[in-house]
């Protein structure tokens, strides 16, 4: 459950989510329909474009867009090329229409949180640039159908549970559940 960079999967025992809050509901829901899965109900809004391939950014350009999301997560990065890179970022790759002009994500989008430094594909510069430059279409399927109900709701408790485990400064897990039922 700790993901895998090379297909994109995430790590599902952090508390960042691509989709919605994390709650048992959004997990559930996201089990059902999938990501990108064309199931009319899937979370099916966007993809990661090839910014490259588009000639819409030069590889210079994406290296400078590299440099800004690193410093966004608050890592070692170069100033200057940061500096040009959030133009870039705003004016003309339009980064901020889905990852929001401050970085923090969009979840209506499944547009990632670029300031805590949690990758799905990796988070080294290299691995940013290919991002950027060929971009990005993961697909998670549906399992409805596949499984049932009850298994897509065990499987949903199951993840958000791993997700919530206590640790410092986290409240336990039987607190998340409590407020994850007032929810609902």
């Amino acid at each position: 459950m700790q993901g895998n960079a090379a297909i994109g999967a995430p790590n599902l025992t952090d508390t960042v989510w691509l989709y919605g809050d994390g709650s048992v509901f959004e997990i559930e829901r996201t089990v059902m329909y999938g990501a990108r899965s064309s199931l009319p109900k899937g979370h099916n809004t966007t993809d990661m474009p090839p910014f490259g391939l588009m000639g819409i950014l030069s590889p210079s350009e994406i290296r400078d867009v590299v440099q800004y999301v690193l410093q966004l997560s608050g890592r070692p990065h170069d100033a200057q090329a940061a500096l040009a890179g959030a133009r870039l970022y705003v004016e003309r790759a339009n980064c901020a229409d889905c990852h929001g002009p401050d970085g923090k994500g969009n979840p209506s989008y499944g547009a990632p949180d670029l300031t805590v430094d949690v990758w799905n594909s990796g988070g080294d510069p290299e691995t940013l640039y290919k991002t950027l430059y060929y971009g990005q279409h993961h697909v998670m399927p549906g399992w409805l159908g596949t499984l049932s109900l009850e298994q897509i709701r065990a499987l949903a408790v199951y993840v958000y549970v791993t997700s919530h485990q206590p640790g410092p400064g986290k409240p336990s897990t039987t607190s998340y559940v409590a407020a994850d039922r007032a929810e609902q």
